[in-house]
């Protein structure tokens, strides 16, 4: 559906719905040619008989001679099919101007297309842009708008999400950095044996791998294994590591 469709079948319902007598005087213009008439002379006289046509009604100027009821009839669907014409010409070019309109207008970033277009020189003004290409309806011109339009959004959304991955994997690995630190504070504070020294390598050895290659996510899961037997690995330990993870920010976390 068209976006002015009501408004146009509105108006040619109108149309449609015109008499003879609605359009008489049109329809009789078209018909006779009054153009020899003396200025002084009238050109036809009305009955004033209201309850008859105007075609019952009318008494042409004695030079000229009326046409047939039939030829009205002809004259009038003609008529009312330019009528027609006129409303979708009209409507034609609303439609076409309402269309060009929308499809600039949903451009995300009309800047950014024109820049990807290389066209910045030659569009210095988005909006006398627009009333260009309606005013020489350059379709060409709004396509190559519309498609660097997508490529620079397309770009540009790539920026983006490499700085969300940085970010992220900048999180990460100071998490894995805070977590390797925290643990060897816990270490530190405690006088552990150099058999549980040993034992807690063994224990940490591949948690330590992921968190020294900045994999937190594949940590946690062996952190959560872990069974705390209060002398390695204490329940404080292992919950002050793991709101470690809690607090990061990091997604799944």
């Amino acid at each position: 559906m068209s976006h002015y469709d009501n408004e146009r079948n509105n108006e040619i319902a109108a149309i449609n719905e015109l008499l003879i007598d609605d359009c008489f005087f049109s329809l009789l213009d078209r018909l006779v040619d009054f153009s020899n008439i003396p200025q002084n002379e009238a050109p036809y006289l009305l009955s004033e008989d209201e309850e008859l046509s105007y075609y019952e009604r009318i008494t042409l100027h004695e030079s000229l001679t009326l046409p047939s009821s039939d030829d009205f009839d002809a004259e009038f669907i003609i008529y009312k099919n330019e009528l027609i014409q006129e409303i979708n010409n009209r409507y034609d070019e609303l439609e076409r101007i309402y269309s060009i309109t929308e499809r600039y207008n949903a451009i995300e970033d009309i800047r950014g297309a024109i820049n990807e277009a290389g066209l910045d020189e030659s569009i210095p003004n988005v909006k006398i842009e627009l009333k260009r290409i309606i005013k020489e309806n350059d379709i060409t011109q709004l396509e190559l708008l519309e498609n660097s339009g997508a490529a620079f959004i397309g770009k540009e959304a790539i920026k983006a999400q490499k700085i969300v991955r940085k970010e992220k994997g900048k999180k990460a690995r100071m998490l894995c950095t805070d977590i390797l630190d925290l643990m060897a504070g816990f270490n530190l504070e405690r006088e552990l044996t150099s058999e549980q020294i040993n034992e807690l390598k063994t224990t940490f050895a591949a948690i330590n791998g992921y968190l020294m290659s900045n994999q937190p996510w594949a940590a946690k899961v062996l952190i959560d294994a872990i069974e705390p037997d209060d002398v390695l690995v204490t329940a404080e330990i292992k919950q002050a590591i793991l709101n470690e993870f809690t607090e990061s920010g990091l997604p799944g976390f």
